[in-house]
């Protein structure tokens, strides 16, 4: 490993050159292919190698060797004191086989531990051990050649060097150790609260970047069924400022939204029609009559056939029309949305569609600015396909001119063949649609029932709420007002 003394953020293979703990070749292997995270470069060879095996020490949950390798005898102290804490426990439970999790948290564990000084000073010695060491074996190197050349004095001398410089390594690695018993010795409390304190900010950073994923509908389940780079770049992107507000809003209004839903007031079965169900509570007393013992064998046979193939003849549930509905969104990152109107846009329309997706209902969103620019589009189907399609979709921003034309349009043509959707419009509303654009929407509402619901995240020109059938005021200045938003809308949705 190639040191560095920059104090910028670097990345880490985590392979430890002399790990503290009994790594398999397979482990040295997957760990080639990894990169750490660390807030900057290690100063020596054995504080990266603390990095590593702390990385492997939450992932495999492996104990320190007993006794540990001469060189690394404070890394094994360390590791051993972060072990013996409560909080380790705890922070084994989302680490444990979860490579992203591990890797995101032993950087901040390292980190902290190298900001107590007598922790630094512990490794300083370590650090000089390993030097002496390493000028110990350049000594015997040149010891041989000078015994090979016949120079026996020579040689004698410089193996007297290399055994004076193993002895000053031995006293340098245990006067490290020596360090940390003493600190500890005198100042039980403060150590305690140091490698308290570093296990606090690893679990943070675990749990930061875990609440950041389920703002985007990951569960940590998904997320290890990705490749460990293709997760762990995930995560990292996940935490960038501007989307974790997104998916903090969005995650805050999907529950919102679940919550109103669950507490509407049951209607019970009202029938709206008939249709082909299998839902045995649903067919039709006739038809079941046809499939009991009683019926003949071959009738009860082609009604069993006809059950499992298409349903049998029964009432369709007002309540099944109100949870299936599509919807398309149509979101406005046009230059007057740019900051916290934008943030607040877009998480309203992936709030709604990670809602939509648990439901299992079709949704589009379309993010929209000026007519010359293409729509940003993800849908239902790509969300499912794709762990990061949501994450890329919330991602776009134009900053242009605003044209509503566009994505009326689009919205129109998304939803003219599903029934029961809805058109969500989401603007400033600092832009008006054309007269003949806004007379397509009358007329397609008039023949197809679909609705225009209208979410102005700030006082425009008044054009879309006459145009709209709903229109859901929400505060620029006051994003809480979103919950009253999340709630009416969960209560709306159909």
């Amino acid at each position: 490993m190639t040191m560095s003394t920059t104090n910028d953020p670097v990345e880490i293979r985590p392979v430890p050159e002399v790990s503290v703990l009994a790594l398999a070749f397979w482990d040295r292997l997957m760990g080639r292919r990894l990169s750490m995270p660390l807030p900057r470069a290690p100063q020596e060879p054995a504080e990266g190698d603390l990095a590593g095996d702390l990385f492997w020490a939450l992932y495999r949950d492996m104990p320190p060797r007993d006794p540990p390798p001469p060189e690394r005898a404070v890394n094994a102290a360390l590791l051993g004191r972060l072990r013996a804490q409560p909080e380790w426990g705890r922070l084994l439970e989302a680490c444990r086989g979860d490579i992203p999790a591990s890797l995101l948290t032993a950087g901040p564990i390292w980190a902290s531990l190298l900001e107590e000084e007598a922790i630094r000073e512990a490794l300083e010695a370590q650090a000089a051990a390993e030097r002496d060491r390493a000028e110990a074996q350049r000594r015997e190197a040149q010891a041989d050649l000078a015994e090979a050349r016949g120079q026996e004095q020579e040689a004698q001398a410089l193996r007297a060097e290399a055994e004076a410089l193993r002895r000053q390594a031995a006293a340098f690695a245990a006067a490290g150790v020596r360090v940390l018993e003493i600190w500890e010795g005198q100042d039980p409390e403060r150590a305690g609260l140091a490698y308290g304190a570093a296990l606090a900010r690893g679990a943070e950073a675990a749990q930061e970047a875990l609440e950041a994923a389920r703002g985007w509908g990951f569960e940590r389940g998904q997320l290890r069924q990705l490749p460990p780079e293709q997760a762990l770049a995930l995560l990292r992107r996940l935490r960038q400022p501007r989307l974790m507000e997104i998916a903090r809003l969005a995650g805050r209004l999907r529950g919102i939204a679940r919550r109103a839903r669950r507490q509407r007031v049951p209607t019970g079965l009202v029938p709206v029609g008939l249709g082909r169900t299998r839902d045995f509570l649903d067919i039709l007393p006739e038809e079941l009559a046809l499939m009991a013992q009683e019926a003949p064998a071959a009738l009860r046979a082609r009604k069993a056939a006809e059950w499992a193939a298409d349903g049998l003849l029964g009432l369709k549930r007002a309540q099944d029309r109100q949870q299936k509905g599509p919807f398309f969104a149509a979101v406005d990152v046009s230059g007057s949305m740019r900051g916290l109107r934008e943030t607040v846009a877009k998480a309203l329309a992936l709030g709604l569609a990670m809602l939509a997706r648990e439901e299992g209902r079709d949704f589009r969103l379309a993010a929209f600015s000026s007519a010359g620019d293409p729509l940003v589009t993800v849908d239902a189907e790509e969300a499912r396909r794709d762990p990061e399609a949501l994450l890329r979709w919330a991602s776009a921003s134009y900053g242009g001119g605003t044209d509503f034309d566009r994505p009326l349009r689009a919205g129109m043509e998304w939803i003219r063949n599903r029934p029961l959707a809805d058109l969500l419009f989401i603007s400033d509303g600092e832009a008006r649609p054309s007269e003949r654009v806004a007379a397509e929407w009358r007329r397609f509402r008039e023949a197809t029932g679909a609705r225009l619901l209208y979410i102005p995240v700030a006082r425009g020109y008044g054009a879309m709420e006459a145009l709209a059938d709903r229109v859901f005021p929400v505060s620029e200045l006051l994003p809480e007002d979103g919950e009253e938003l999340a709630r009416r809308l969960g209560l709306a949705w159909r």
